[in-house]
């Protein structure tokens, strides 16, 4: 019942956000706008968010030993459950999907956690080299950089401490001082964690960073061709910049998919380099409509051919809670 209340309310709070989006923006006008838009782009636009997905399941291969034909299915099942629901349920979706085609649960919570690791890296070094070019009066680049700066800095920290069992060493010191049977289980399964982690992210960092940009990229084209489709002039990296920052702005599951969140922050941040909240807010609104679409009817297909429907998942989930 708690669960239901909150994704009904979270659900609520996504469709106001929407509407005083559309509200502000003349609903009127931006129904003249999409009237407009070519279908050649938006055919472009949809095969492109395949491709972006193909990348993910790429970059999840590089960690796990299934195909790529399945992962791919894991990776759009997942983010259409993240579209429907709050609180990143797709996530743990993806968890409990990989562990029932056979990985171990501590291996599969580590490649999950470690590509969402990738996907905010990838998201930095993106970000790093267009706020300088794209850097104007209004926005300024120095708190950009820095939270970049962090991030990266942060990442190879992580990679060396697991890489030299420091983060290991630290928690088996910590059990050892522990004389609570239930605190030094919970500790222990930490170590296997750690242990496990350190092992998942000695080789094949790059190539998986390289697939996690080029799933970013293939986002900020889609934003892009839609754009062109609008006959709208607009240069493919603010576009991306404006697309990164929006998703980042998703990392609060505060509405299913970041709803409203997501488009909010186009807005803002295109409106600082003159482009109106129409053309802004109906790009943004078009291109995340059609992702959610595409990856709820193609994630939702697969999930229900491969028997993991409603039900299924919510046992799986279950089971790994």
């Amino acid at each position: 019942m708690k669960h239901r209340l909150r994704n009904t309310l979270a659900t609520l709070l996504g469709i106001v956000l929407i509407g005083g989006i559309l509200y502000y923006m003349d609903v009127g006008e931006f129904l003249k706008k999409i009237k407009d838009i070519s279908p050649l782009w938006v055919i472009i636009s949809s095969v492109i968010v395949l491709v972006s997905y193909i990348f993910r399941a790429l970059r999840l291969k590089v960690y796990t030993p299934l195909s790529t034909k399945i992962l791919f299915g894991v990776v759009i099942g997942g983010y259409s459950l993240n579209a429907l629901l709050p609180l990143k349920i797709g996530d743990i979706a993806m968890i409990a999907m990989l562990k029932k085609y056979g990985m171990e649960l501590k291996r599969s919570i580590n490649v999950i956690v470690h590509c969402r690791i990738l996907d905010l890296l990838a998201l930095a070094l993106i970000t790093a080299p267009l706020s300088f070019l794209y850097v104007n009066e209004e926005l300024s680049v120095l708190p950009q950089t820095t939270g970049i700066f962090l991030v990266v800095f942060g990442f190879l920290a992580i990679v060396y401490l697991f890489k030299k069992g420091l983060f290991t060493k630290i928690i088996q010191i910590v059990e050892g001082k522990l004389q609570v049977g239930l605190f030094k289980k919970v500790i222990k399964k930490g170590v296997e964690q750690a242990e496990d982690y350190g092992k998942l992210i000695t080789n094949g960092n790059m190539l998986a960073l390289f697939y996690s940009i080029m799933s970013w990229v293939m986002d900020g084209l889609v934003a892009y061709t839609i754009a062109v489709g609008l006959n709208e002039e607009i240069s493919f990296g603010l576009i991306l910049i404006a697309v990164t920052i929006a998703n980042i702005s998703k990392v609060i599951p505060a509405t299913p998919g970041g709803i409203g969140l997501y488009e909010g922050t186009m807005i803002l941040f295109l409106g600082y380099f003159g482009v109106s909240a129409l053309t802004a807010g109906t790009i943004a609104i078009v291109e995340h409509l059609l992702k959610n679409i595409i990856t709820i009817a193609v994630g939702g297909s697969i999930l229900l051919k491969r028997g993991l429907g409603k039900t299924k998942i919510g046992e799986l989930i279950e089971n790994e809670n």
